[in-house]
């Protein structure tokens, strides 16, 4: 998914430089149409049908977010605030006087917490949460380094969005949290809107 990203955000800023012209909405299309998903062992074809638009894209990003989100919440146990929280490079792993490495992860909690930053915490971290911040850090990568931030949370729910390169949320959706972007997907998580209080 995440070459497909890369790959769309290519076509889409081909598509743009310069004057748009058929020739040029044809070639981006190309460049869409040519990547595959793969073929999972046992089964004859691809996971997932060829994307057939660029929202598509937004949608199977959007899910990665989801079961990120859903690991990270089940195997560690943090809030909905201590999650949307963290930021690239929160995997920390130390040798402990046994000599075996433990991995945490590391993050804030808000609640209970004095002023407004919360207070550092660790959580074990175990390997499929290593992997869902790996997938998180190279997901949020390009927003991240334009926008000078390290959060890893950098949804993209907002419908405007699909006009924009992929992955480079537009001005008004930055000033939303990711706290208030997430509310819709409480009927989908319970657990979620318990936690946001709503």
């Amino acid at each position: 998914m995440i070459a497909l990203r890369d790959r769309a955000a290519v076509a889409y800023a081909y598509r743009l430089d310069g004057r748009p012209t058929p020739a040029r909405e044809a070639e981006a299309r190309r460049m869409l149409d040519d990547f595959s998903f793969s073929t999972l062992p046992n089964e004859d074809s691809p996971w997932h049908a060829p994307v057939v638009q660029l929202k598509d894209i937004h949608k199977l990003i959007d899910r990665i977010y989801d079961a990120c989100f859903v690991v990270i919440a089940w195997l560690v146990g943090a809030r909905v605030s201590e999650i949307l929280g963290l930021e690239a490079g929160c995997i920390e792993r130390h040798v402990g006087p046994d000599g075996r490495e433990v991995t945490y992860l590391h993050g804030r909690i808000y609640k209970m917490a004095t002023g407004d930053g919360g207070q550092p915490h660790r959580w074990i971290a175990p390997e499929p949460v290593v992997r869902v911040v790996d997938v998180l850090e190279r997901l949020s990568a390009p927003i991240r380094k334009k926008l000078g931030t390290s959060n890893l949370w950098m949804l993209t729910r907002d419908p405007a969005l699909l006009r924009q390169p992929i992955g480079i949320p537009h001005e008004w959706s930055l000033r939303r949290p990711a706290e208030q972007q997430l509310p819709e997907q409480c009927s989908t998580f319970p657990f979620i809107k318990e936690d946001l209080g709503t």
